[in-house]
This record gives C-alpha cells, sequence and structure tokens, in this order.
C-alpha cells in the first residue's frame, strides 16, 4: 500500500514539475523573471521527488534538511550541490535575512483574503499573521537558513495564484508578471516585494537555471524508475496543460 501511495506521489510530482518548467520556458524570452518565479516554484516539488525516491517521508517544512538526507542516502551529493544552485546558494543564504519580506508581506495581504471563498486557508481562518508566522517561519531562522530560503520563495509564488484567483484569473499566467500592473493594495505590495527577492538572482543566470531544472527533474524521473518502478513518458516532451 505505502509504495503505490509513494509511486501515485511521484507521478504527481513529475508531472507537475514538467508542466510549470514548460510555463517557464514560455515565460523566457518575453520576462525572465516570470520564468525565474516557475523556476524557484519547481524546487519544491523537485525536493519531494528525490525525498520520496530515497524512501523517506516527505514534510512540507524543512524541505532542504530533508533533502540533503535524502541525497546522502541515495549517495548522490552532487544532486544537492545542484539543486542549491536552483535556489541561488549561497548568493541568497547570504541575504537571508533580508528575507523577512515574507513577514511583512503578510502582514499586508492578510486581511484582504477576508470574506473571499478562494484565500488561503491560513489566511481566511486566522485573525492575524503573527501567530502563524511566530509558529511556522521563525523556527526555520534559527534551524537551518537554507530552509528559510526555500519556503520563501516557494510561498510568494504560492500566495500570488491565490491573488491571481481572486482576480478571477484560472489560473497564474505563463508570463506571471505581465498582468501584475493591473493590481494596486495589499496585491499590488505583495508583487513588488516578491520581484524584490528575485532580483537576487542575475538576469544572465536564468536561462541556464531553467537547464539546470530539466536536468533534474530527469534525474528524478530516473531515480523514481530506479526505486520505485514508475511508468515514465517520454522525458522529452514538455506538455503544457491548463489547470
Amino acid at each position: 500500500m505505502r509504495d503505490e501511495v509513494v509511486r501515485k506521489a511521484l507521478d504527481a510530482q513529475l508531472d507537475r514539475t514538467q508542466k510549470v518548467l514548460g510555463w517557464a520556458e514560455n515565460a523566457l524570452f518575453e520576462d525572465p523573471r516570470s520564468a525565474l518565479a516557475w523556476v524557484t516554484s519547481s524546487s519544491q516539488w523537485l525536493a519531494e521527488i528525490f525525498t520520496l525516491s530515497a524512501g523517506l517521508n516527505w514534510t512540507h517544512r524543512r524541505v532542504i534538511s530533508r533533502l540533503e538526507k535524502a541525497t546522502t542516502k541515495l549517495h548522490r551529493d552532487d544532486i544537492f550541490q545542484r539543486y542549491g544552485e536552483l535556489l541561488g546558494f549561497p548568493r541568497t543564504l547570504e541575504r537571508a535575512g533580508e528575507l523577512q519580506e515574507l513577514q511583512l508581506g503578510y502582514r499586508e495581504i492578510w486581511n484582504y483574503f477576508r470574506g473571499k471563498p478562494n484565500g488561503p486557508v491560513c489566511m481566511v481562518q486566522q485573525p492575524d499573521s503573527e501567530a502563524w508566522f511566530k509558529n511556522r517561519i521563525v523556527p526555520l531562522y534559527d534551524y537551518d537558513r537554507r530552509d528559510l530560503v526555500n519556503l520563501v520563495y516557494s510561498e510568494f509564488r504560492f500566495i500570488l495564484a491565490f491573488i491571481f484567483s481572486v482576480a478571477g484569473y484560472e489560473r497564474t499566467p505563463d508570463v506571471v508578471f505581465r498582468d501584475t500592473a493591473r493590481f494596486d493594495g495589499p496585491p499590488a505590495r505583495w508583487v513588488n516585494r516578491y520581484g524584490k527577492i528575485l532580483h537576487y538572482f542575475s538576469t544572465a543566470d536564468i536561462p541556464d537555471l531553467l537547464i539546470l531544472a530539466k536536468d533534474l527533474l530527469e534525474e528524478g524521473r530516473a531515480l523514481a524508475l530506479m526505486n520505485h518502478g514508475r511508468r515514465i513518458d517520454d522525458p522529452t516532451k514538455f506538455r503544457i496543460r491548463a489547470v
């Protein structure tokens, strides 16, 4: 039973990662920062693929710490080093203290989702961001800043998806930042804070980061097949499907 659950999870995350990297490819030439948003988002699912392939349980907390254990178990420290490049290590680690942008952004956006049926559960149900941030985010500062960097980049894109949903979009556009100029108030400030941390990356590096993410995806496919007997679609086909 567990093997079947793991195989289904691997299927889902391999397909999801392939999909978002296709969106990154679509966005690359029009707006490299939009491509970067998808590439950094893919890091979350790539980590899950490697962690599950190593036979470890998955958790959305302390993603990088668990990934390090997984790649050590797989005797693939090279994967862990390349994964760090995907998140801009060591440059983003050196600026991790500046990632308080997330806390400030939470304070600004939290009440925006009140009364809206398609907002993030935590923001709809809890009165303010302070307790949630203290319990869920602050411990990462003390434990491992690599986990903090991963969470911040994932969370900014995740909340932006809800902003687009409230604005009437079926999903986040491939070119993420093309339509964000129409936002005002808290959504606009969220976008501005997100853009600020994306500028920790050099625009010139983004095409290579997309190639790296694709390479890591294929490493994940191979490990999934080796360890869990997954059926693999043609890895050269980046099919783009609406969600």
